[in-house]
């Protein structure tokens, strides 16, 4: 795991992530990730990299308001089931 990625989730353990696939993670981060690229607007085309902004807790919490859980509760609690039952422990 990347070690941004461990500190910003050991920060933000309030958070809750119930309902969201692992696909549904890789599209937050992406969303969280544009997130200082949008803000440049027309400089995007003149700026350079190493001058765009980090990410922030705040990208996130932004991106979690378009990127939605896609798992309905049942469907969370079905996979916890299968999981006790066959699941690694």
């Amino acid at each position: 795991m990347n070690i941004f990625f461990a500190r910003l989730l050991n920060s933000w353990q309030n958070v809750k992530f119930i309902g969201y696939s692992g696909s549904d993670l890789q599209a937050l981060c992406g969303e969280a990730a544009m997130m200082p690229i949008r803000e440049l607007g027309s400089n995007i085309l003149t700026v350079q990299a190493n001058q765009v902004r980090g990410l922030k807790l705040g990208d996130f919490q932004k991106a979690m308001t378009v990127i939605r859980p896609s798992l309905k509760k049942s469907k969370w609690e079905e996979i916890e089931k299968w999981n006790r039952e066959f699941g690694a422990s």
